[in-house]
C-alpha cells in the first residue's frame, strides 16, 4: 500500500509481542492478497478530497487506466458527469450520519 499504517505493540512479554507481530503480519498478507487478486474493482479513496490512494488491478482495468494513472486523478475524473452530483450528495449523507450521535 502507498501509505503504511503504523501499529505500536506494547507488551512486557517478548513471546506475546512476537505472536502479536506474527498475527498482524499474517493479517496484512491476507488483506493484500484479497485486495490484489479480487475479481471486483476495489479502490481506497479519501471521500472528503476525492483522492485515490490505491486501486487493485481489476479497478484499474474497469476504469480503463493503469494503476499508476489511477493515483494521479480523483474519483470525479473517472465518474460520468451525470453521476458526480449524486455521488457527492450520497457522500455528504454518509458523512452526516457518521457525525450524528449514535443511540
Amino acid at each position: 500500500m502507498s501509505e503504511r499504517l503504523r501499529v505500536l505493540i506494547v507488551e512486557d512479554n517478548p513471546a506475546d509481542a512476537d505472536l502479536m507481530r506474527d498475527a498482524l503480519r499474517e493479517s496484512e498478507e491476507r488483506f493484500k492478497k484479497l485486495f490484489v487478486e479480487a475479481p471486483l474493482g476495489i479502490a481506497l479513496i479519501d471521500s472528503l478530497t476525492g483522492r485515490i490512494y490505491e486501486v487493485n488491478p481489476m479497478f484499474a482495468k474497469i476504469a480503463g487506466r493503469t494503476m499508476e494513472e489511477m493515483v494521479q486523478i480523483d474519483w470525479m475524473g473517472i465518474t460520468h458527469p451525470d453521476d458526480v452530483q449524486k455521488d457527492l450528495d450520497n457522500m455528504a449523507l454518509s458523512w452526516k450520519s457518521r457525525s450524528s450521535p449514535q443511540l
